[in-house]
């Protein structure tokens, strides 16, 4: 029997209400959330600047130590994932057996790290359940409501369809302000001895979709040097450049140019704080945090050049040295 996906319309060609893409979108939203839930916890922690209204406190009293809104949403996520587990137990007949969880009645002896579990009903922390949730992800396809379910859990980490539209709840109070990368300063601070350029270089972020960035080193400048960047422009002029490159492109260009580099040479690099991460790649756009366990870090083809032609000198001096 063939249906059709309930968010896309196409064809399945299966018994499932998902086509295989929005299948996958649902599977990786479950692999996100364990990541995002463990920066929510730090975030809840994090001193919350607005004054709550609380009666009797005044306007300088301290700042609660709590995030009220990060916390908020911590128990609309355990509700979700609590309700969708206890679901599919009642409904579709599965056991929600995490990994290392044993019934009360399981005879023999634990392994280590083994526990048995603490009651009837028993459900898990949040990570347990996104992890058994998506094991679980072809049953939720095959379930009628199953629309609904697929937007619940997308609304939390962000909608692969529509990449350009705000982030997941989880993403939007982990990282209240969106930092979109706007490319390193071009402003001129100098220049070589043979008369060339040398810009500021300084990474640059515009916030919540501003059209113009600031550069805070040359706005600090003595004399202060022109700092406010048209985005856009500057986004044009380094993508031109091709200069920042995710460390998978990184590693293909150096090797296509006879000089390959291995990902241990870039973790040593970044362990001797040599290299620099200048981004992350989060759906197609260039942020300054890491939003998703999956995004891929951005470097400098000219930085990682500049490396490579360090230590070959320092090898070549160490060669002769001996």
């Amino acid at each position: 029997m063939s249906n059709h996906c309930t968010i896309c319309k196409t064809e399945t060609g299966s018994g499932l209400l998902l086509c295989n893409t929005h299948l996958t979108y649902l599977r990786n939203a479950f692999d996100e959330i364990p990541w995002l839930w463990q920066e929510l916890q730090t975030t809840v922690t994090k001193t919350d600047r607005l004054n709550m209204g609380v009666t009797g406190r005044k306007s300088t009293d301290s700042p609660s130590p709590i995030n009220w809104g990060a916390s908020r949403l911590a128990g609309e996520v355990d509700i979700v994932l609590t309700r969708m587990v206890a679901t599919l137990v009642a409904e579709n007949g599965l056991r929600f057996m995490p990994s290392r969880k044993v019934p009360q009645g399981f005879i023999g002896p634990l392994l280590d790290g083994w526990e048995r579990m603490d009651r009837p009903g028993y459900s898990g922390s949040v990570v347990q359940r996104a992890v058994w949730l998506r094991h679980h992800a072809s049953v939720i396809a095959g379930r009628e409501d199953v629309r609904d379910w697929y937007f619940q859990v997308i609304n939390l980490t962000g909608d692969p369809d529509t990449p350009k539209a705000p982030p997941g709840k989880l993403v939007v109070e982990i990282n209240k302000r969106t930092e979109t990368w706007a490319g390193p300063c071009p402003t001129v601070v100098g220049y070589g001895r043979s008369g060339e350029p040398i810009e500021c270089g300084e990474i640059l972020y515009a916030y919540n979709g501003a059209e113009d960035a600031e550069c805070g080193e040359c706005r600090k400048a003595d004399p202060p040097r022109s700092h406010i960047v048209n985005v856009k422009d500057n986004l044009n002029r380094a993508l031109l450049a091709q200069d920042i490159l995710t460390e998978r492109h990184i590693t293909e260009v150096m090797a296509g140019l006879g000089q390959p580099i291995y990902s241990d040479l870039i973790q040593r690099w970044l362990r001797d704080e040599r290299l620099e991460v200048q981004g992350y790649l989060h759906h197609d756009r260039i942020v300054d945090k890491r939003l998703s366990a999956r995004d891929s870090r951005l470097f400098s083809l000219k930085q990682v050049k500049q490396l490579r032609r360090q230590d070959r000198k320092q090898r070549g001096l160490a060669e002769v040295a001996s």
